[in-house]
């Protein structure tokens, strides 16, 4: 009415006759009846689509998408699915099949709607197309509300990714440098390990004269202890029997070691020449062992019946009123006692006469009757410095009749050291470890060509670095390049890029293999799915199957988006 009323008012004047205007107010009429068909006919429309329902305004029929049926033009979207396909009833709820309702929401976006949401009552397109007629909504225009806050959110999403990308841009450049400084590296290494050789090289000769003088003084050092030694034990005062006797105990002291020692001392003394029989040598040198002789199977008897005797005496005693019974076990233990004692003395004396024999025999072998009693002094006491017995040889020396020189005992091991002797040692000590980790140092920076960091390195400074989240009861942790774990438990080592596709890119997912297989049927693994983000970090946690991870992590690395 708003629209004719003027044409109404217009046709009243009394200068213009009514019949002279009616073909221009038909031709109004039949344009607002088109326009409103056409509304009609077009309204939750796919753009895309406009044209199919325009051309049935001019024929006046409508062919169904499918192709199945045409019906009158007039039966598009009045509310009854009349084609299969629900192309009739593009703006209605009649037909819930794919076709569906379009949103136009000028200024915004269009949107998709099912059927079944149209004429619901409830306000889905922002334009409030999907509830035009409807009595009991009412929607408002919000579409530029929305489209302001996407551009909003747009803007933002655009900063973010600006950020991002400039973050990655800086990951490049890092990455780019640490390889230049890599390969500059491991130029100069050979270099370096020429130069640490040279200096090592000089060190160890340094150290060999150094020590050399060391040992030199340590000699002179213990020389000047052994003569202090040496003249208060007077060995020169015992006849020869009594330096025999010494030596030989000394040679048994410590069985073969002691007896290997003195065949060595001889040879050196007395010249390789000197007749001697090694083997009878370290023959009588071995300790006394093998079977038990009869005299101590007499002792280990003796001292059996003994303990029993003792057991026997024991309970005599505990009983009441049983002392004469005890005081026959006690006669019984006296007597035991008493063979015991016996049997002990023939087995120290059998003992005695076997250690004697070990004696003779060694003395045999190194045929102690062409030595002298000056060259005995010097064997003597060598052997007694070379085996650390010199407190031995003291005692053996007062037991022998000799003097007291147990005052004059030195050391086992006289201690010197050559401060320039112990600072050579600690400098080729620390060149040694110099070069070791330079070693170690080439190893690293050649490891590092396993890995790949991206198309332009952007990946590299990843490495070295660890990410963390916690999700429900477990802490996970994330080093690209190295491990992952669930707590203190690995969930796989770095097994590398993986890609998915031959259209995805090969950086946007890590694999970790080989993890713990403690309680599974195979080796822990995870999988970290990458996507882009301002800043690095874990964001989501999954065990989607048995010891089987996942991960979603994002950094600036994968920001690859075009924003054009």
């Amino acid at each position: 009415s708003i629209f004719f009323r003027p044409f109404l008012q217009f046709c009243a004047l009394p200068q213009y006759n009514m019949y002279r205007l009616m073909p221009f107010l038909l031709l109004l009429l039949v344009g607002a009846v088109v326009s409103t068909s056409e509304g009609l006919v077009t309204r939750g429309v796919q753009v895309k689509d406009h044209e199919k329902y325009l051309s049935s305004l001019s024929s006046g029929v409508f062919q169904c998408f499918d192709g199945r049926i045409t019906i009158p033009v007039d039966q598009v979207n009045d509310d009854y699915c009349d084609c299969v396909d629900g192309s009739d009833e593009p703006g209605t709820s009649a037909c819930n099949v794919a076709v569906g309702f379009w949103c136009k929401n000028d200024g915004f976006r269009p949107e998709h709607l099912a059927s079944s949401r149209v004429g619901d009552g409830i306000c889905d397109c922002c334009d409030g197309t999907d509830e035009a007629g409807h009595r009991g909504a009412k929607c408002e225009n919000s579409c530029a509300a929305k489209a302001a806050l996407l551009a909003q959110e747009e803007a933002a999403r655009r900063q973010r990714i600006e950020r991002a990308r400039g973050a990655r841009e800086s990951a490049k450049e890092q990455g780019k440098k640490a390889q230049e400084e890599r390969k500059a590296k491991l130029a100069a290494i050979p270099g370096t390990m020429a130069d640490l050789e040279r200096r090592i090289q000089d060190a160890q000769i340094f150290l060999q004269n150094q020590e050399e003088f060391e040992r030199q003084e340590k000699a002179a050092k213990e020389k000047e202890v052994q003569d202090r030694f040496t003249g208060a034990l007077q060995l020169g005062q015992l006849g020869k029997a009594q330096l025999e006797s010494v030596m030989s105990d000394l040679a048994l002291s410590k069985n073969e070691e002691s007896g290997e020692a003195m065949t060595d001392i001889i040879k050196t003394v007395l010249g390789a020449g000197h007749d001697m029989d090694d083997t009878g040598v370290l023959s009588a040198a071995l300790p006394l062992g093998g079977d038990k002789t009869e005299k101590q199977k007499a002792l280990d008897e003796a001292r059996e019946q003994l303990r029993v005797a003792e057991e026997e005496l024991g309970r005599k005693q505990a009983i009441p009123g049983g002392e004469a019974d005890a005081a026959t076990a006690q006669a019984d233990v006296d007597t035991k006692k008493k063979a015991v004692e016996t049997a002990e003395a023939e087995e120290a004396a059998e003992k005695g006469t076997r250690e004697k024999d070990r004696k003779e025999s060694l003395l045999q072998a190194v045929n102690a009757e062409t030595i002298s009693a000056d060259q005995l002094v010097e064997i003597t006491f060598k052997l007694a410095m070379k085996i650390n017995q010199a407190r031995l040889l003291a005692d053996l020396v007062k037991q022998n009749g000799g003097a007291d020189a147990t005052g004059a005992v030195p050391e086992d091991n006289t201690q010197h050291t050559r401060p320039e002797a112990e600072t050579a040692r600690k400098d080729l000590e620390a060149l040694k470890g110099e070069k070791r980790q330079t070693e170690e140092s080439q190893r690293a920076l050649e490891d590092e060509d396993k890995f790949d960091y991206g198309p332009d390195l952007e990946y590299y400074v990843l490495k070295g670095q660890c990410f963390h989240k916690g999700h429900g009861e477990h802490s996970y942790e994330l080093c690209p390049f190295g491990t992952s774990k669930q707590g203190g438990r690995s969930i796989g080592q770095w097994a590398g890029w993986h890609k998915q596709t031959e259209w995805h890119s090969p950086y946007r997912m890590m694999k970790f293999t080989n993890g713990d297989r403690f309680g599974c049927p195979d080796a822990r693994e995870l999988t970290v799915n990458v996507d882009c983000g301002e800043t690095a970090a874990i964001t989501k946690v999954e065990e989607p199957s048995m010891c089987k991870y996942s991960m979603n992590f994002v950094c600036p690395q994968a920001c690859t988006e075009d924003l054009g």
